[in-house]
């Protein structure tokens, strides 16, 4: 699976399955060479306003394990306190 930013909105994490994995785990079914990129393509997906705190703007994506990581980071940013949500 390739995980990206959106080139036309960086809120948008763009998620690309690029291969079937199959074994222990998994539902283990072959797929046949000509149905592999209609499914390749079911999982395709964007998740949209992915974004980060006080107005960061992702700079890269990625994943550990089943975890997607969303970063950015920004230089000469001033946070000041009342921007804090107390609960």
């Amino acid at each position: 699976m390739d995980l990206s930013v959106a080139s036309d909105d960086r809120a948008t994490l763009v998620i690309t399955p690029t291969a079937v994995v199959t074994g222990p785990d998994t539902a283990d079914q072959p797929v046949p060479d000509d149905k592999r990129d209609a499914v390749l393509h079911a999982f395709a997906s964007k998740l949209p306003n992915q974004k980060l705190p006080f107005g960061v703007v992702p700079n890269t994506v990625g994943a550990r394990g089943s975890d997607v990581i969303i970063e950015g980071i920004t230089r000469g940013v001033t946070i000041s306190l009342d921007e804090f949500k107390q609960s």
